[in-house]
């Protein structure tokens, strides 16, 4: 087909209102351009109707089939095409930058197979690509950016094995990918920030064994996976953050012993994990902020919990136990022996059950050192 022909297919299939996106598609295909940046994109069209709300374009459904053998940048190519069914075949064999390529086509469940084999930048590619089932991509090799990839792809069951030797950004990568059962081995060594990567994935039992050496950022890590019933050994000596790492794991019965002696924030590390018997010795000794470590109230604390540990003099900060009612006398102690000599005197609540299992004199152990024992 002639390039004249197919800008006329081209106009004849997507309304004129996505002039902004037209413009890259028509430069594309005339000029042998390279950059299909918002080339269907469904945006608002700038108008409002007799009540002042602005109109977005009208929806697309089916897309035709171009040449895409030249391009090198799809980024937000079919940004917010909610009712779009299908994708055709795409040569995508140049493409460097696929950001938000398929950001919000709610309406697909599969996506041809695409060559990313020249893709560095993956980030909020599929995102809230609620109903899409499978995706399989030729080559991953050369990403750096996966950050929200999958993002809220709540129907995704399965993501195909994918190459990230050269990422380093992987936040948020399958947030909200609630119906997926495993993850594809990766290969993480590059990787500083895992904050959410794997959060809300609420069917997952285990996690492949990842590299986290250079992570420093765990925020979230682990976050509301409710069926997750195991951990793999983590390499954690580098991370600062650990806040909601493993927040409402409501499966969890334990977890591997980790290095969080250069961890700062803590805060709901372990809030609502219902099931968690046991935590290794841990070491906070550069924390400052340990709210709701162990739970907020009755209903979401750490009411399984009986053995933990601390490192001699590491707890700098209010902190609170009231919500892990089954602690053992032996944890009492060590969470005692935990506590730092303060200069300000600092609370730590133990709640009225775990006051009750101490005399006087083992109360004194933090009395002694300037903090408040609270119910």
């Amino acid at each position: 087909m002639a390039t004249a022909d197919k800008l006329t297919t081209v106009a004849e299939n997507v309304p004129k209102v996505y002039n902004a996106g037209l413009a890259s598609l028509v430069n594309a295909m005339t000029n042998g351009g390279t950059d299909f940046t918002c080339a269907f994109a469904r945006y608002y069209t700038g108008e409002s109707d007799e009540e002042g709300n602005p109109i977005q374009a009208p929806p697309l459904i089916t897309i035709p089939q171009i040449d895409t053998s030249k391009g090198t940048n799809f980024r937000y190519m079919f940004y917010n095409c909610d009712s779009l069914i299908a994708i055709p075949q795409l040569d995508v064999s140049k493409g460097t930058n696929f950001a938000n390529m398929f950001y919000n086509c709610m309406s697909i469940t599969s996506i041809p197979q695409l060559d990313t084999s020249n893709g560095t930048n993956f980030r909020y590619m599929f995102q809230d690509c609620r109903n899409l089932n499978t995706i399989t991509l030729s080559d991953t090799s050369k990403g750096r950016n996966f950050s929200y990839m999958f993002y809220n792809c709540q129907n995704l069951t399965t993501v195909s094995p994918l190459n990230t030797s050269n990422g380093v950004n992987f936040v948020c990568m399958f947030y909200q990918c609630h119906s997926l059962t495993a993850v594809p081995q990766l290969n993480t060594s590059n990787c500083t920030n895992f904050n959410s990567m794997f959060g809300y994935c609420k069917m997952l039992t285990s996690i492949p064994q990842i590299d986290t050496s250079k992570g420093t950022n765990f925020h979230g890590m682990f976050m509301s996976c409710t069926n997750l019933t195991s951990i793999p050994q983590l390499d954690t000596s580098k991370g600062s953050d650990f806040s909601n790492m493993f927040s409402a794991c409501k499966n969890l019965t334990s977890i591997p012993s980790l290095d969080v002696s250069n961890g700062t924030t803590f805060n709901t590390m372990f809030h609502n994990c219902i099931k968690l018997t046991t935590i290794p010795q841990l070491d906070v000794s550069k924390g400052t902020n340990f709210a709701s470590m162990f739970g907020s109230s009755a209903k979401y604390g750490c009411e399984s919990l009986t053995t933990i540990s601390f490192v001699e003099n590491c707890i700098g900060a209010n902190i609170s136990f009231k919500f892990c009612e089954a602690l053992s006398h032996a944890s009492l102690i060590s969470i005692l022996n935990g506590l730092k000599t303060v200069t300000s005197t600092k609370t730590c609540t133990l709640g009225a059950t775990n006051l009750a299992k101490l005399t006087d004199e083992e109360k004194a152990i933090a009395t002694q050192k300037n903090w408040t024992l609270a119910s």
